[in-house]
């Protein structure tokens, strides 16, 4: 099928016309210069025939909250919006020069360290996203775009979902999305961790995850296997075992067997990171004030075949939601002024200390959903084994999240909002319910000759259970293993300490590793 030519570009005050970029299903991008400030911007123009009645105010609305995330470091920045002469909204945004990921992965497959520090940063940008009411939909290697300076960011934020609202159809891009948008049903969170997994498995591999080498890429073949094929297995040189088993977590078939946030997928790519003795990438996430939703709508998108540049429309569909469980000021985090949940890279050890205003108390604004923080007693392991920190790093598929404190200042210098008013402006929608994996029981190691030998139970024995065990007090982060036995014999002597996780046929994972030691 031919690309349709791009419309003529709208005369702006204030902008001079350069060129055009590029094209998607609905708007076009031109480069402008801002004749006040001389900078280069991107100007995306929605085509004429796209408009609706009350399409404007919908824009209007939609782009205001986009203004609000384009603070964030990893979305691209929105400066000004409009309606041009002839009637069509417009949006003045950022440019980046470099080629996006869509342009680069099939020819230039990213290596590890960038892949994963760019798709820990996206998830930032995304759950920050979500908690402001607005679901993407759409991530892929094409909307994320590479700035002058090297830096990856998301675009396409819930623009189109505004104009698709109300219409209540979206355009699908079918070799990132998940299998609830293929068989036609409305997605959640989980719908953009499948999609930021799918695009990690992109990056490193040079094709999308269904794409199957040697068979047929059609959209439709594709839509069969993302709805009923195992997830093919990664290559791509470097890939641990344990980042392999985080993607399929991640883009399991179940929503409620995924990952419940993007901030948990980041945090579990972060152990990875820490197992491979990476740099742990920033994990920045702001809680913006309460902005009034659209209306959500309950009508899943149309799969279309995937436009030039990623645009297509789609409807929201979450409401803001704020984090939910509390945290204490031992757990660590720094307080970023607006909102911001900074995670620090490793070695950063200024997270220890909690910013406050000078004479105020401590307030604690609840976490993300799914976050699970054991207390020092319920992490103590049962039958005598104890609960070590290593598999918070090794064993990524356990999806804890620790180490945050969020404090989100919203109104004057020194008011901060609880909980319960966060809650009573910004309803949350209740997650899908989870199984919550045990941990193992009744762990024990003994020295036999010259062999450490480690025993466990199941406490609750399903299908398909399998386990992860790492070796710890090594002086380092050592890759787990897993087994189908609930025994493990290793060289060693007297000291020597594997810590265990539980693993479900699902790909769920036990949130407490239990540590245990022989001899």
């Amino acid at each position: 099928m031919s690309r349709r030519a791009p419309a003529r570009e709208p005369r702006l005050s204030g902008y001079v016309f350069i060129r055009h970029l590029g094209s998607g299903g609905f708007a076009d991008v031109y480069l402008y210069e801002d004749g006040r400030t001389s900078r280069e911007v991107a100007v995306k123009v929605l085509l004429s025939d796209s408009l609706s009645p009350g399409v404007r105010d919908q824009f209007e609305s939609e782009a205001r909250l986009m203004g609000q995330l384009s603070t964030h470091p990893s979305i691209v920045t929105v400066y000004n919006t409009g309606i041009a002469p002839d009637g069509r909204p417009y949006l003045v945004m950022e440019y980046c020069s470099e080629p996006n990921l869509g342009d680069r992965f099939r020819t230039a497959p990213l290596d590890l360290p960038r892949a994963l520090d760019i798709i820990v940063e996206i998830c930032g940008a995304v759950e920050t996203a979500h908690r402001a009411g607005i679901l993407h939909r759409d991530i892929k290697p094409a909307n994320i775009l590479v700035s002058d300076y090297g830096k990856a960011m998301l675009t396409d934020f819930g623009i189109a979902a505004a104009l698709g609202g109300e219409s209540g159809i979206g355009g699908l891009s079918v070799p990132w999305a998940p299998p609830e948008f293929v068989e036609g049903e409305p997605g959640g969170r989980e719908s953009d961790v499948w999609s930021l997994a799918a695009t990690l498995y992109s990056l490193l591999e040079g094709r999308a995850p269904f794409e199957i080498p040697g068979q047929d890429r059609s959209a439709g073949a594709q839509m069969q296997r993302i709805m009923h094929e195992p997830l093919p297995p990664m290559h791509a040189p470097g890939v641990p075992a344990v980042l392999e088993h985080t993607v399929a977590v991640a883009m399991a078939k179940d929503p409620a067997a995924r990952f419940g946030s993007a901030l948990e997928f980041g945090n579990a790519l972060r152990r990875v990171q820490a197992s491979l003795r990476l740099p742990e990438s920033p994990l920045l996430v702001r809680a913006p004030r309460p902005v009034a939703p659209t209306e959500p709508s309950t009508v899943p998108p149309e799969a279309s075949a995937e436009p030039a540049d990623g645009t297509v429309l789609r409807e929201q569909s979450i409401a803001p939601e704020f984090a939910s469980e509390p945290r204490s000021p031992e757990s660590g985090g720094k307080f970023i002024p607006g909102g911001q949940v900074y995670i620090p890279r490793s070695g950063d050890h200024t997270s220890s200390t909690v910013a406050r205003d000078a004479g105020s108390a401590p307030a604690h604004r609840s976490g993300p959903p799914h976050a699970q923080f054991p207390s020092p007693e319920a992490a103590t392991a049962t039958g005598g084994g104890r609960r070590g920190g290593v598999v918070a790093a090794a064993v990524v598929v356990a999806a804890v999240l620790v180490g945050l404190v969020v404090w989100a200042a919203v109104g004057g210098d020194d008011e901060v909002t609880r909980p319960a008013e966060a809650t009573a402006e910004a309803p949350r929608s209740d997650p899908p319910s989870r199984e919550r994996v045990p941990a193992v029981v009744d762990a024990t190691g003994e020295i036999i000759g010259s062999d450490a030998v480690f025993r466990w139970s199941n406490p609750d024995p399903q299908a398909g259970d399998s386990y992860l065990w790492v070796r710890t007090g090594t002086g380092g982060v050592d890759s787990p293993t897993q087994t189908d036995e609930t025994t493990v014999t290793i060289p060693g002597g007297p000291g020597t300490c594997i810590e265990i996780s539980l693993v479900r046929e699902s790909g769920r994972t036990s949130a407490d590793g239990v540590e245990v030691c022989a001899g």
